[in-house]
């Protein structure tokens, strides 16, 4: 259902409001780049400084200016159940194709816990469900047995993997229902994953990158390995400087050079440092992003 190159989309800001307009510029771009997909509210999308009205209001405008091109998927973060299904009835309410559920962050409860949690979650609503499997920001790691016990429930139609852990999908691709699509969620893996049966990426470098992470994926579908390899290549640098300080900070500075909105964060977040700006610079030059010769210009936007 949802498979190719999706981002995770930043959420534009002007003086800490949220732009509008510059939100609706970003769908639309990435429509004509070939993007299959938007995550919004997700941990690029800051959604842990943004309000249940903003994010409602988000969620609207991505499916406005999407016009049905293309799903928006929902980030759904949340420490119990009934948080997490209010989140998914208001994703609903608005339009969203689908939602993304991450494990409850900072509690770290077992596998029967992870279990049951997220079976509840899809036993009391109805849209069509990522799981996030991301250990690094919730401190719990959800294994391939108990995800294959999910992918056995009608709902749970995929998971974005950022565990790191090049042998998951292997393992998941065994285990779980044939039918259960397996997403990267770690830029500097995709192609490794897919050769590992992934059928796509949740990708931060896509908000700079669109096209490029769009054709890598048809690339490999069209088992054109030499153009894989040159894009895996091209994006290398650019896939690293992205996490060279907190995400998103380093996309925001990158997305602001290439005049897509404005290098602006919430707090406790702060705009990246001089370091992070010269190493991000010199990526996305690398990538043929932006002109050597335009950096200066560009970084006055913002």
């Amino acid at each position: 259902m949802f498979k190719g190159s999706l981002v995770a989309l930043i959420t534009p800001f002007k003086e800490n409001q949220i732009d509008f307009d510059a939100l609706t510029r970003l769908v639309e771009w990435h429509k004509q780049e070939g993007t299959h997909g938007i995550v919004a509210c997700g941990t690029t999308g800051e959604f842990s400084s943004l309000t249940l009205q903003e994010q409602r209001q988000i969620l609207s405008t991505c499916i406005d200016a999407a016009q049905g091109r293309f799903p928006i998927i929902a980030g759904i973060n949340a420490f119990d159940v009934k948080n997490a299904v209010d989140l998914i009835s208001q994703a609903q309410e608005v339009g969203a194709q689908g939602v993304m559920v991450v494990n409850p962050p900072y509690i770290k409860p077992t596998q029967e816990g992870l279990y049951e949690f997220f079976k509840a979650i899809h036993d009391q609503t109805h849209l069509p469900i990522i799981i996030y499997n991301n250990p690094g920001r919730t401190g719990t790691l959800i294994t391939p047995q108990t995800l294959a016990r999910l992918s056995k429930c009608t709902r749970f139609v995929a998971v974005k993997d950022s565990s790191g852990n090049l042998l998951a999908p292997l393992e998941l691709k065994r285990l779980a229902e044939e039918d259960f699509t397996q997403l990267c969620g770690e830029d500097p893996m995709t192609v490794a994953f897919l050769a590992h049966g992934g059928q796509g990426c949740i990708s931060v470098t896509a908000n700079v990158a669109p096209r490029l992470c769009a054709d890598l994926y048809l690339a490999w579908r069209e088992n054109d390995l030499e153009r894989v390899s040159f894009i895996r290549d091209c994006l290398a640098p650019l896939n690293k400087a992205l996490f060279i300080e907190g995400n998103p900070v380093p996309i925001k500075y990158a997305a602001s050079l290439l005049g897509l909105c404005h290098n602006e964060v919430r707090a406790p977040l702060l705009s990246a440092s001089e370091h992070a700006r010269i190493v991000v610079r010199t990526a996305l030059e690398y990538a043929g992003l932006i002109p050597k010769e335009a950096t200066t210009r560009k970084e006055s936007h913002g």
